[in-house]
């Protein structure tokens, strides 16, 4: 990491958890870091640093922040003279990839998908600034470069996967299914959204691959009424919508009639398999989280030791911190100082059955969660979030009472060094 040594960066994100993260990891490198909690705070600070003859080399701006996201302040940056040679990184979750070439026309140098560890944000920094002028074509298949290989779809997940495909033409039907097939998938199909709608009342599917333009009912409409039916007990499948439009109003509609993601037509098989990884363990891990109704201290029995286990992913929380206890402490520290905060508002929001600031709300929770590997609640708030998405009112409720719960487990681990030093060795 000599490279980065001396280099000036400036993290932009109004979650603090995040930002100490990214902070902890880029000091190791003994590069100078500076942190901006909005967009507007990120500009006066590059604004003045170039006054004092002191430009910022890299800024990393996180994609969902109020006011002014990442991709609103990242036009800013460029479209300013005086700041346009900053080289930018964006933060976004694996289900946005689709945005990537949008950024790269925008002047984003490259793209990050959260959670980000360490190796992987040293290798992105390290590929921006040797660039320089010559920076490589920000892709999907770039970002993908970047991805786990936990985010690949393993032979177990794609086994268990229910899969239904929406899509009327005979050629299409044809592509997808192999590219399934040779991901280990399979799948059932749909020709129209009618036909979508009677096999979801036999068949508890857990994905839905819904091309956007079919006869007799469009994949619009046909996510409407399932995202309707779904307050009668239908089981809410995940739904990605397939289009060939690739424009922000067109992937604004899909998002607005209660779609989860979208993929570009045509669709690329590693994209394909990025999609199906991701929701397979939102699944996965919600399920599990959900199903586990108990949480306990209890020292009298093994069921501590599971429950601390849940709580927090202890390994990729000694990643983050290359083993240093203190900095794991401080981490879950700024974690119960922040939320309750956010927590207090998140309930009056459920209250008050605003599905947009719930949304929000759960959003900014949910990436303190993910930071530090706090994989129990992360799920929780991200169903959470899920369901506001969907405007679905029924259990929200009951999701922020178990969310609560947890909070509260984790604020009694932090609250207790014992608890922590038997867990943490």
């Amino acid at each position: 990491a000599d490279d980065l040594k001396g280099l000036r960066l400036l993290i932009v994100d109004d979650n603090a958890t995040n930002r100490k993260v990214i902070r902890h990891q880029a000091l190791y490198w003994e590069m100078q870091v500076d942190e901006a909690e909005s967009g507007a705070i990120a500009l006066q600070q590059l604004r003045h640093q170039v006054e004092q003859n002191r430009p910022y080399d890299l800024a990393i701006l996180d994609m969902q922040m109020p006011d002014m996201d990442g991709k609103t302040l990242g036009c800013q940056i460029k479209a300013d003279p005086r700041l346009k040679q900053t080289q930018l990184v964006m933060l976004t979750s694996l289900h946005q990839q689709g945005t990537a070439a949008n950024l790269l026309d925008l002047g984003f140098a490259a793209c990050l998908l959260k959670p980000v560890r360490q190796s992987r944000l040293l290798n992105c920094l390290l590929t921006v600034t040797r660039a320089g002028s010559n920076k490589p074509p920000l892709t999907d298949g770039l970002m993908q470069s970047q991805a786990e290989p936990s985010q690949l779809i393993s032979p177990e997940q794609a086994s268990r996967l229910k899969i239904l495909l929406a899509e009327d033409s005979l050629v299409n039907q044809k592509v997808a299914l192999n590219q399934l097939k040779q991901l280990g998938c399979t799948a059932d199909v749909a020709a129209n959204g009618q036909e979508v709608l009677d096999l979801l009342t036999k068949i508890r599917y857990d994905i839905v691959l819904m091309d956007c333009q079919m006869p007799i009912l469009d994949g619009y409409g046909t996510t409407q009424e399932i995202r309707r039916l779904e307050r009668n007990g239908l089981h809410p499948p995940i739904i990605i919508a397939m289009t060939a439009n690739a424009m922000k109003d067109d992937r604004d509609r899909c998002m607005n009639v209660g779609m989860d993601d979208y993929l570009s037509k045509p669709v690329r098989q590693k994209e394909l398999a990025a999609k199906l990884a991701y929701w397979s363990q939102q699944l996965m891990t919600t399920e599990n989280s959900l199903d586990n109704s108990v949480f306990s201290f209890s020292r009298t029995s093994d069921s501590m030791d599971m429950t601390l286990h849940n709580l927090i992913d202890w390994d990729y929380l000694h990643e983050l911190s290359d083993g240093n206890e203190a900095f794991e402490q401080e981490l879950l520290q700024t974690l119960i100082e922040s939320l309750p905060p956010h927590l207090e508002t998140l309930h009056n929001y459920i209250a008050a059955q605003d599905f947009l600031a719930i949304e929000r709300e759960a959003h900014y929770i949910k990436g303190s969660t993910t930071s530090i590997g706090a994989k129990s609640l992360q799920a929780l708030v991200e169903q959470l979030e899920l369901q506001a998405r969907r405007q679905q009112f029924e259990n929200l409720a009951y999701l922020f009472s178990r969310i609560e719960q947890g909070f509260k487990q984790i604020e009694t681990l932090v609250k207790s060094k014992q608890y922590f030093s038997e867990v943490a060795e």
